[in-house]
């Protein structure tokens, strides 16, 4: 018996106390995720401050694909300032993209557990820093190093960026609409970034260093509104240790395989280095050691002797969504980032174009990223996200079959347009219905680190499809020069004429545009086969919302019409 406000309980009818894990039903599935009820929750913001938020992860999204895309421009400009090789000066933009993908998922669960406002505000400073150091760098070492550096800064903002988003922005379309701006703010930054990148070889005398010099200044607007405006979000309430064990082993995995990626592009022995099959052993032996790591600490869970993994279960348990959003966006970004450098490719090397003339050329492909942006932000409160994640796929993916199709010599308006037009459908489209979706298929607390996989995975499907992509290019134009040589009668080692390189040339683009379409259209039937359930994003949880409220509402009722009180008059209660 225990005496509970003045009333004698039987202590077998009262209540265990309330578990610290509760239930939450998502979209496309049938069993509860259990989700901590003490996780850190966002306080209700004003439009206001909400629009602050929102422009400042749209600006630090814009001026991060800008950098990327005007740099992979300027890199003829950068080879030839510093007397570099052609491999050499590509990891001036490979080892940002290396740092940036093999730190994001680190990076994500310290925000998690440090807070989303400390790390965006630390990962814009560290960045803005380094690209602006990046500047004044007089050699390819010390350029690619920095800018490495600055990689690290943004895989510590971006994925907090988008965390915060998904915690303070209402479920439905303001959230939407919040992730679409945001990713259609990037196919803007790549389009600019084209642009600039031409205009600043025809126009700057500082070429490269005014990019550089633009960017840091761009990035101080996203660093003192995350300071300011941002909300001071609570450390994690439970995971508050560091799986430094996991974190170093999945790092140096994402490093080795990154560079095992780019190297044979970079490198004049291509694949036939001997170092490339290291790099891979090793990266196989420091992933296995991460999964195992991972296993480990997810059957210790709850034991304060151990730090929690850095992927715990609970993001994967019983989310189907998020494993199937993962292998699409890795398709998507393999195929379209390729596309978009075999595209430059086939107009300045076959074409000889100059950069200026290349960029304005590529540059409708930052229409088609706001349409697909657009797209999600009108229609995915309305549509299934699994239709519409297949629609812009399969858009998108005739892009490179529209390009391939054509012959090499061809009116732009007729082919080249219309692929540029729907390349960022799909790139930009899954970048914010995959954001929407990691957002409601997370708790609070994992929110960063579930958008540090998404970019992890984004980053590798990009370094992996170029790879692939410069295999397949330059392996059906050798066979085409091998081809020409015969049917002219010339020996191995005699040098084609200029109009027979360049069939050879575009022979090659042409199969590894095929290619990059390909890659689009396995990332539609992964989704459209993978996903499950039909669900409209925003409104099942408004309903679910509407009946949890009802329920309420009668268990209420019911329990003032059961207590004793309820059969004294009014004025006794009184």
């Amino acid at each position: 018996m225990t005496l509970v406000k003045g009333e004698v309980i039987p202590t077998d009818k009262m209540e265990d106390p309330p578990d610290k894990t509760s239930t939450s039903v998502i979209p496309g599935q049938t069993t509860p995720l259990p989700v901590l009820l003490d996780q850190p929750k966002e306080e209700k913001l004003s439009n206001v401050r909400l629009w602050w938020i929102g422009s400042a992860a749209s600006v630090m999204w814009f001026q991060g694909v800008c950098l990327i895309c005007g740099s992979g421009f300027l890199l003829p400009v950068i080879q030839k300032e510093m007397n570099s090789s052609e491999g050499d000066v590509q990891w001036v933009t490979a080892a940002f993209n290396i740092t940036w993908g093999c730190f994001a998922l680190v990076s994500g669960r310290l925000a998690d557990i440090y807070g989303l406002h400390k790390a965006f505000v630390a990962g814009m400073a560290w960045y803005t820093i380094w690209v602006f150091i990046s500047s004044f760098m007089p050699n390819i070492i010390g350029l690619s190093f920095t800018r490495a550096l600055a990689g690290i800064g943004y895989a510590v903002a971006s994925p907090a960026a988008f965390g915060v988003i998904g915690n303070c922005f209402p479920t439905g379309r303001p959230k939407n609409i919040a992730y679409s701006v945001v990713t259609g703010a990037g196919a803007v930054g790549g389009g600019i970034g084209w642009l600039l990148g031409g205009l600043f070889i025809s126009a700057s005398p500082y070429t490269w260093r005014s990019l550089s010099f633009l960017i840091s200044g761009i990035s101080v607007y996203p660093l003192v509104v995350g300071f300011w405006v941002f909300p001071k979000s609570k450390p994690h309430p439970t995971d508050t240790k560091v799986d430094w064990i996991g974190a170093g082993l999945i790092t140096v995995a994402q490093v080795l395989l990154g560079l095992g990626l780019t190297f044979p592009v970079s490198n004049k022995r291509g694949w036939r280095a001997p170092y490339i099959p290291i790099f891979w052993i090793l990266a196989g032996i420091s992933f296995m050691g991460f999964i195992w790591r991972q296993r480990f600490l997810n059957r210790l869970a709850g034991l304060h002797t151990y730090p929690p993994p850095l992927t715990p279960l609970r993001l994967f348990k019983n989310t189907r969504q998020l494993i199937v959003i993962y292998a699409g966006a890795m398709f998507v970004w393999g195929a379209t980032d390729a596309l978009a450098v075999m595209g430059a490719y086939f107009y300045e090397d076959i074409l000889l174009l100059s950069g200026w003339e290349s960029g304005l050329r590529v540059a409708p492909n930052t229409i088609s990223g706001l349409i697909g942006a657009g797209l999600v932000g009108l229609l995915l409160h309305k549509i299934p996200a699994r239709i519409l994640l297949v629609v812009v796929d399969l858009l998108g993916g005739t892009s490179g079959i529209l390009f391939a199709a054509r012959p090499m010599i061809y009116p732009y308006w007729k082919s080249d347009l219309w692929a540029w037009l729907t390349t960022g459908v799909a790139s930009d489209g899954t970048g914010a219905i995959s954001a929407i979706l990691i957002s409601d298929c997370t708790a609070p607390g994992d929110q960063a680190v579930a958008n540090a996989l998404f970019i992890s995975f984004e980053r590798f499907g990009a370094t992996l499809g170029l790879a692939l992509s410069t295999i397949v290019r330059e392996s059906v134009q050798t066979a085409k020069e091998k081809s020409l040589r015969i049917h002219l009668g010339m020996g191995v080692g005699q040098k084609l004429g200029w109009l027979e390189e360049q069939q050879a040339m575009w022979e090659g683009v042409k199969a590894a545009l095929f290619f990059c379409g390909a890659g689009v259209y396995c990332a539609a039937v992964i989704v459209g086969l993978g996903m499950k359930g039909w669900d409209i994003l925003g409104k099942t949880d408004r309903s679910n919302e509407q009946n949890d409220g009802k329920e309420n509402v009668v268990s209420q009722e019911k329990s003032i019409s059961s207590s004793p009180l309820s059969s004294l008059p009014t004025s006794d209660m009184c």
